[in-house]
């Protein structure tokens, strides 16, 4: 068989049957825990490989496993769900890398980890951390058998529950984030939300709640076109001359980058088509990057 071919019986959620003793070790898991000895690996083609560390190679079939020399290991953060960890049928845990980046870091870009400025890190606040300034990366997600966990002792990552609840909802913020290429981030959400607040700042009353923005692109990779929608709550009427007014404070700079920029939509849910809430994306004020 060709390593182009699909092998049999490729169920990756198969696994042999669990004892009670594995389930109830695995328990003691959850998302968040910390453990420790894990190697950082990853799949490359050769080649053209991006990161900058040394690294060694083990060529397998398709593209190579790449690691660190020297046995060198990590700290690793689970990020799967404590339900899924317990599950028989998914015999993998996720883990990211786990690291002391105080030599890595500005101060500034330390503050920035440290408010949950920066996407891909997340602050570790245990007492045993705070001999540095540790963070999750969560650029690297890495898929290991959960028999990694067993015999291990979990490191709690946080000081206490509100920092667990808000790791879980980094990470499905994370996945959550528009799928819109910088173009737009850069030249219609920000600015979007930069008018909004410069409104407030000039001594202008704050625009009424609405329910949620988004945003309509005619090509997911390059577009030409974004249309913003306001969606307004049921029996309200938000004043469309104030939106069309942050809307002008945006165009030149959208369409300095080849973005023509249509609306504000005053919709409702009740009268937005299902076809443009489904092709259009949430847009928030939350941090891209």
């Amino acid at each position: 068989m060709s390593p182009t071919e699909a092998a049999p019986n490729g169920d990756f959620g198969q696994s042999h049957p669990w004892s009670e003793d594995l389930k109830e070790r695995l328990a003691a898991f959850r998302q968040g825990h910390i453990i420790e000895g894990i190697p950082v690996f990853f799949g490359s083609l050769g080649a053209n490989q991006l990161w900058s560390q040394p690294r060694e190679r083990l060529s397998v079939v398709g593209p190579d496993l790449t690691i660190e020399p020297d046995g060198v290991l990590h700290h690793a953060i689970v990020l799967t769900q404590g339900c899924d960890i317990a599950l028989p049928k998914t015999p993998w845990v996720t883990l990211a890398p786990v690291y002391d980046a105080t030599q890595r870091l500005s101060s500034g870009q330390q503050a920035s980890a440290k408010g949950g400025q920066t996407h891909h890190l997340v602050h570790i606040t245990a007492d045993w951390a705070s001999n540095g300034f540790w963070v999750a990366d969560l650029r690297l997600e890495m898929p290991i058998e959960k028999t990694a966990l067993l015999g291990r002792q979990p490191l709690e990552a946080f000081a206490d529950a509100a920092d667990y609840s808000r790791f879980s909802t980094r990470l499905a913020v994370n996945r959550q984030r528009p799928d819109v290429p910088n173009a737009v981030l850069e030249n219609v959400v920000g600015p979007l939300f930069t008018a909004v607040r410069d409104r407030v700042d000039a001594g202008q009353p704050p625009l009424p709640y609405v329910r949620e923005l988004r945003i309509q692109l005619d090509d997911p990779l390059t577009p030409t076109t974004v249309v913003l929608f306001v969606v307004a709550n049921d029996g309200t009427a938000p004043n469309i001359d104030d939106w069309t007014e942050v809307v002008a404070a945006i165009y030149p700079g959208a369409e300095a980058a080849g973005l023509t920029l249509l609306g504000p939509e005053m919709v409702t849910l009740d009268s937005m088509t299902t076809r443009d809430y489904l092709t259009s994306s949430p847009i928030d004020d939350a941090p891209t990057s």
